[in-house]
């Protein structure tokens, strides 16, 4: 890439010829309602020079990085905006030598001009040895002491601890005037109402947090592309009135005369809706089978596209993996009369995906009716069974259908549905029906397939009495069911071990808050809850309780580590760890997914339960599953703890020789059996409950009698 002379690195032009491949598009007439797109400066289109300065310090004195490395970093940078520009932008680096600073690595770190002030003193040594600032375009300073990753917005001036390619990439896309890649949070399981954005929560994007070596695939977004010039307005397709239009995956090589890469609907109010589909994600089931919505800038967006999440909550709030509009599914806006529904995706040749735009309101639409077809005994691992969606719709309106098969995997837009599972499980098959104006009806079957030894809860969601469909029920941070219409929901495939169920619907509030349920050897059912209006959504904290786990050991003098993760579709204000026996330490903040952390010192001798809440800032509490210690003398310790196939306890523990020592076990930390009694022979012993009875919960503790 680069040839050396003279200590310098000087391109040998090959970017340059890169850029002559492929000469600029001429730019059609602006299309209505499009933002304009930048004038061609020299900022978002041609070739760029960018200095590259590596320093070291007077404390630190070793280079960052060596010559080579930092040459792959600037190969992967420079790959990247010629990919992403369609070849209307490159990058031109040049590598000076390592230059040591003036000032120490403490001194930066203390100055209040920070790592403005490390740039001005590392431009002033490149000029000193003939590379002065006004030559370049861009400049990058590497050091690999502080400061991390950041770059100015709008302007140069770009700063690195280190050769992260995708990290370079992103704040490089700052100095282009790109805002960071967020996700909007609708509060109370809301898609595009009231919230707030996440910021760097679209990780389809490299202007979201770096993930090292993904930024072949994590293209800017599409509305970027057009703020940038890269995507110009001929490829950028306004929809005006209902219709079925054809979007190509715009992080495709080129673009191709007469094909639309982006759709742009524009509401009543004026903001607006802007749609891609990507092509590289094809590991994830969502995004491969449909396409990504954004809000549109606005003012008070900072000039941020926030990507609109179709199935809010259905994992962490900053996972967005699931985020697409997938096939034979609708997003409505109806206070805005915007129905989109996709339809069906290329499967060879150019990557496309159709979708069926309906504009208008439909006061009358009456949603469709919808049953599922499928076996109703188990079914044998690898065997090809059939899947049918019984359909009317009683305005006549057309259909669309979506499948997810509970594996990961996702089904096309259609009616019937061939499907294998290779492995055994108790599958939960999800089927909604569409009628692409707002209308909608959802069933779900449960398949078993093999013998997996895996359990189910269920319950119903009413309102007055009546069914609500379509409401979520989260078991776990990635584990989610959903109502049927007739309120019915089934959670499949639950290992033993205890459970909280959170419901969830748009401009819903529900009692109980949440349940809470122990799985042992069967089967639970009856887990309901009533559902209420509201016009204020919002869900109530979900709280983990991570630390410390449930029957933790402690030896004399006990400090327990306490740590939740909580989660929020506002703020949390508030983090509590108490217990009955004193404990009683909080944390303050604005958080919205964090991990919360405390330590409960000199913890005595004895039993004890800690329960943590969190508290929101509308006032909701959420409450994590209780977490029971047990603090004992510190002559003996609990090495590990496993259950056989069998259900045999087995126990290793650690103690002085010559100690006599107790087991005891207890189903609820009240009441205590002796199991054995022994003398230490040596310093390690294996103890055995043969007694324990299937999945039941017990608890141990291993008391010393008397010491050596």
């Amino acid at each position: 890439m680069c040839a050396w002379l003279g200590g310098l690195a000087l391109l040998l032009g090959l970017w340059f010829a890169w850029l002559q491949d492929a000469p600029l598009p001429v730019r059609a007439a602006q299309t209505p309602d499009l933002p304009p797109p930048p004038p061609a400066n020299a900022w978002t289109l041609g070739a760029k020079r960018l200095l590259v300065i590596r320093v070291a310090f007077p404390d630190a004195p070793a280079p960052p990085a060596s010559e080579a490395d930092t040459l792959a970093m600037l190969e992967d940078v420079c790959e990247f905006y010629l990919a992403n520009s369609y070849r209307q932008f490159s990058l031109e680096p040049v590598l000076t030598p390592v230059f040591t600073l003036p000032r120490t690595v403490q001194d930066y770190g203390n100055d209040p001009g920070q790592r403005h002030t490390l740039r001005t003193d590392a431009i002033a040594a490149a000029l000193a040895a003939g590379f002065p600032e006004e030559a370049y375009d861009l400049d990058l300073v590497v050091n690999g002491q502080l400061f991390g990753y950041k770059g100015q917005v709008g302007g140069r001036g770009c700063w690195a601890q280190g050769l992260d390619s995708d990290a370079i990439i992103h704040e490089l896309g700052h100095n282009l005037g790109l805002s960071h890649a967020n996700l909007w949070i609708g509060r109370g399981d809301t898609v595009i109402g009231p919230g707030r954005m996440l910021g760097y929560g679209n990780r389809f994007d490299t202007m979201s947090l770096a993930l090292p070596g993904t930024w072949p695939r994590r293209h800017f977004n599409a509305a970027h592309k057009s703020r940038l010039g890269w995507l110009p307005p001929e490829h950028v397709h306004s929809v005006q009135s209902s219709g079925t239009y054809r979007l190509y995956a715009f992080d495709a090589a080129s673009l191709e005369s007469g094909n639309h890469y982006a759709l742009v609907l524009t509401r009543s109010d004026g903001r607006q809706y802007w749609i891609e589909r990507r092509s590289l994600f094809t590991n994830n089931p969502s995004a491969d089978n449909g396409a990504l919505i954004y809000f549109g800038a606005w003012p008070e967006s900072y000039g941020a596209c926030p990507l609109l999440d179709m199935t809010p909550n259905s994992h962490w709030e900053d996972d967005s993996s699931d985020a697409a509009l997938v096939l034979g599914r609708t997003f409505s806006d109806p206070e805005h009369g915007i129905h989109v529904t996709t339809l069906a995706r290329s499967s060879m040749g150019p990557d496309w995906i159709d979708l069926r735009v309906e504009i208008g309101s439909f006061p009358s639409n009456r949603p469709p009716v919808l049953s599922l077809e499928g076996p109703t005994e188990p079914i044998t691992p690898g065997s090809q069974i059939a899947l049918r969606a019984v359909t009317q719709d009683p305005d006549g309106d057309p259909l669309s259908v979506s499948w997810d098969f509970g594996d990961g995997t996702l089904g096309d837009d259609r009616k019937t549905i061939q499907k294998t599972w290779p492995a055994p499980g108790d599958y939960m098959v999800r089927c909604v029906v569409t009628d692409r104006r707002g209308g909608t009806s959802c069933a779900s079957l449960a398949v078993l397939v093999g013998q997996p030894g895996t359990l189910r809860v269920s319950g119903r969601i009413t309102f007055q009495g009546s069914a609500v469909a379509g409401a979520r029920v989260s078991l776990g941070p990635d584990r989610v069911t959903y109502t049927d219409a007739d309120g019915r929901y089934t959670a499949t495939g639950l290992a033993p071990g205890t459970y909280q169920l959170h419901p969830g619907l748009a401009w819903n509030a529900f009692s109980p808050l949440s349940r809470t349920i122990t799985l042992t050897d069967s089967n639970v059912a009856g887990l309901d809850f009533d559902a209420t209006w509201t016009d204020t959504p919002n869900n109530p904290p979900y709280v983990v309780t991570q630390s410390p786990s449930p029957s933790s050991l402690f030896g004399m003098p006990a400090t327990v580590p306490l740590q939740a993760w909580v989660h929020d579709d506002g703020l949390v204000r508030r983090v509590e760890f108490t217990s009955p026996d004193g404990l009683g330490v909080y944390g303050m903040g604005n958080g919205v997914v964090a991990v919360w952390s405390n330590v409960w010192t000199d913890v005595p001798q004895g039993n004890h339960m800690i329960r943590v809440q969190a508290f929101d800032d509308d006032g909701a509490v959420g409450t994590g599953l209780p977490a029971f210690i047990s603090v004992m003398d510190t002559a003996v310790r609990l090495d590990s703890l496993a259950r056989d196939s069998e259900g045999v306890v087995t126990l290793v523990t650690t103690a002085p020789q010559g100690a006599v020592l107790a087991l005891e076990a207890s189903p609820d930390l009240a009441a205590w059996q002796t199991l054995e009694q022994r003398t230490n022979e040596t310093s390690v012993a294996s103890w055995q409950d043969a007694a324990a009875v299937g999945r039941q919960r017990r608890f141990y503790r291993v008391r010393v009698e008397s010491g050596p």
